[in-house]
């Protein structure tokens, strides 16, 4: 195999990397060193940036807001940072939902004996039926924790 120069491999703001290329003498069959470093170098570094979406979008970041952080990191636009960020939503494993359970309230605001009481409903999320429904003093957390433990 003789050198027979190099082929650019370049992503935009990012870099670029010369990759070799020779040539057989005897079959003049050409061949390209392997370039997967690059390729990973790549992939990795998006990856990264989807996890950093992630944790920016987790603190309620608009895409437009982080777009003006990416730019001074990698340029991109809010559409693109959208694009990539539901892709990789999207290749999340979701697991079933098992004794989740909804507590409602009802905002009509119930009198019983003259006083204010608040309905809190336990629904069934699988079933999407009410478990118990009961009238209470307040709303309070400590209150839906009794009712989900059936107290």
């Amino acid at each position: 195999m003789v050198h027979n120069g190099y082929n650019m491999y370049t992503k935009k703001e990012l870099g670029e990397v010369k990759i070799g290329r020779y040539k057989c003498s005897n079959c003049y069959n050409t061949q390209e060193e392997i370039r997967a470093f690059w390729e990973d170098l790549k992939s990795f570094l998006f990856d990264s940036f989807n996890d950093f979406f992630r944790l920016l979008r987790y603190h309620n970041v608009s895409y437009e807001g982080i777009s003006a952080i990416m730019d001074f990191i990698f340029p991109m636009s809010r559409s693109t940072i959208l694009r990539e960020f539901n892709k990789s939503m999207e290749q999340e494993e979701v697991p079933d939902l098992c004794n989740v359970y909804i507590v409602h309230y009802d905002e009509q605001h119930p009198k019983e004996a003259r006083c204010q009481k608040y309905r809190l409903t336990l629904l069934d999320t699988k079933i999407q039926r009410p478990l118990d429904d009961e009238l209470f003093d307040d709303k309070s957390s400590k209150t839906i924790k009794n009712l989900e433990n059936g107290d």
